[in-house]
């Protein structure tokens, strides 16, 4: 960050007394020491600063609390885009016009007051112009409280807050259930009702970014092993420190409703903790309108999340319409609908904030920093009070029901050994059946693993019956079958020697005595016709 000197050393000395008019210093003849270091010496002061900035407009004090927001610099193109761009003026013209006397907006205020400066910066990948605040400036904006930064948009109203949705640890829940079906092959469209509210999606990119899952989505037993033995608090904070600091959770490429082209690229990382640095300008305990902050970042940076201002190279289509969206015309499809998702999703799941809607099912349309949102932000795990244990049940039928409050190293090993049936409230729904032995086989496990875990885990007394049957199967494996089957009377038992020997035999089952047998499901026409050919009618009954 330049300071004042390198700012005011390519200045001339029309430029120069321009600024010094601003804040009422009198520059003495260049004698004993240039006019620049004066000027220097009668500004750095406290109260020459205040008093100045105090009688810039409203328009310029805004653009210097939100330069400083931005940490001092911001592209120029992004800068200028809302607070104006400098007329290009040579030494004649502008003693000639005075534009330090009557700027046409705030940042031609701001440059001939001398208080930000235009240059290119080092250090960045492609060379550009910047707006900057010279270091002892944006000292003085940072030391003291009377600048203090105005958050995007405005509080929400009473009717936009009439239910809320406060943050909660599902995510977590999500977590073991997302982590249980990837390690028992189960397919998404099988356990989607299973989730509480995190999208698949973003399970997947997070998970991945902790390393606890690869890129085929299969699960590292033992990172899965630490991560289902954190307490909530310890597993929130992992998640979000996770998530805060990562280079590959691409939250633009997970919207959707969006067709992404092309081999361009953004950086989700600087995004997502600009939206955060500006979500810190929020009040705590205020329900905040949504929309308006999305308004008010659109107004104050919208180029967040682009380099150099850049809206035409990323190839975008919408879903719906086919329709490109490029251009800042469309900043509210592509940047403002980010905004919204980092805020309903991400940072609602992960316990940042809570959402308010004006109806029980209607989209969220305020939100506010939770309970745990100042640990959280400040790299501590939250205080979540663990709740008490569940008990796990299982019952004669091999129903197992596991609350949510359970054990989640029990849940994950439960739902690996057994058949997934539903999910109702909190309560996780599994059966024991030969289908889960088979799936639990098919991932190294025995079923007669699951028996004393069974005993450790489940309420006592365990179903006696189900036990045994656990241990039979693990012995001799499935012995009883039920399928839908056909069945087949016939008049005498010649009808049926027959049949036994047409091209349609293969559709009979299992025959039971000389004139009935099973067919297979579906195969009843054929077998009427076939009977039909051998001098035989069949009537067609179906009970309901």
């Amino acid at each position: 960050m330049p300071d004042l000197n390198q700012t005011y050393a390519r200045y001339d000395q029309g430029m120069l007394q321009a600024i010094a008019e601003k804040w009422a210093v009198t520059l003495e003849p260049a004698t004993t020491e240039p006019q620049r270091i004066q000027l220097i010496s009668k500004i750095t002061h406290k109260t020459t600063f205040t008093e100045t900035f105090a009688i810039l407009s409203d328009s310029a004090r805004q653009a210097m609390i939100d330069l400083k927001i931005m940490g001092g610099t911001q592209p120029w193109v992004e800068f200028a885009r809302r607070y104006g761009d400098i007329r290009i003026m040579g030494p004649a013209r502008r003693n000639r016009e005075r534009p330090d006397h009557t700027p046409i907006n705030a940042a031609e205020e701001l440059y001939y007051a001398g208080m930000i400066g235009k240059e290119f910066l080092p250090g960045t990948n492609e060379p550009q112009e910047f707006a900057f605040i010279p270091k002892e400036i944006l000292l003085f904006l940072k030391s003291d409280q009377n600048f203090n930064e105005i958050p995007p948009g405005h509080a929400a109203l009473s009717e936009e807050i009439k239910v809320a949705h406060l943050a909660t640890t599902q995510l977590i829940d999500d977590v073991c259930t997302f982590l249980a079906a990837k390690r028992s092959d189960i397919k998404q469209n099988q356990f989607k009702d299973w989730l509480f509210s995190a999208p698949s999606n973003f399970l997947f990119a997070l998970l991945q970014s902790c390393n606890i899952i690869d890129a085929s989505g299969m699960p590292d037993s033992q990172r899965v092993r630490t991560f289902l033995e954190f307490s909530r608090s310890e597993a929130l904070h992992f998640l979000y420190q996770n998530w805060i600091s990562s280079t590959t959770i691409n939250e633009l490429r997970l919207l959707g409703g969006l067709i992404f082209e092309g081999t361009w690229e953004n950086h989700p990382q600087p995004a997502r903790q600009t939206i955060i640095n500006f979500l810190r300008k929020v009040p705590a305990d205020t329900w905040w309108n949504l929309e308006s902050f999305i308004q008010g970042i659109k107004q104050t940076i919208p180029d967040f999340q682009r380099p150099a201002g850049d809206y035409d190279s990323w190839y975008i289509r919408s879903a719906t319409n086919g329709q490109y969206l490029r251009g800042f015309s469309s900043w509210d499809e592509v940047d403002g609908f980010l905004i919204r998702y980092l805020i309903i999703q991400p940072m609602h799941l992960l316990g940042l904030v809570d959402l308010a809607s004006h109806e029980k099912n209607n989209e969220p349309a305020a939100f506010r920093w939770s309970r745990w949102a100042s640990s959280l932000l400040d790299g501590h795990p939250p205080s979540i009070k663990e709740p008490i244990p569940g008990k796990i049940h299982l019952f004669n039928s091999g129903l197992i029901t596991v609350p949510r409050s359970a054990s989640r190293p029990a849940r994950y090993q439960i739902a690996r050994f057994c058949q997934w049936e539903n999910r109702k409230g909190d309560d996780f729904r599994y059966r024991i059946s030969p289908a889960g032995f088979q799936q639990a086989s098919r991932q190294g496990l025995s079923p007669m693993q699951l028996i004393p875990f069974l005993h450790k885990y489940a309420e006592n007394p365990l179903p006696p019956g189900i036990i045994q049957a656990i241990e039979h199967w693990g012995k001799t494996g499935t012995t009883t079958h039920m399928q839908t089957v056909i069945l087949l009377r016939l008049e005498n038992p010649e009808a049926l020697e027959k049949l036994q020997h047409t091209r349609a035999a293969r559709y009979i089952n299992e025959v039971i005595t000389p004139t009935t047998c099973l067919i297979k499901q579906g195969s009843q026409e054929i077998i009427r016709d076939t009977l039909a050919e051998l001098g035989y009618l069949m009537d067609i009954e179906v009970d309901v």
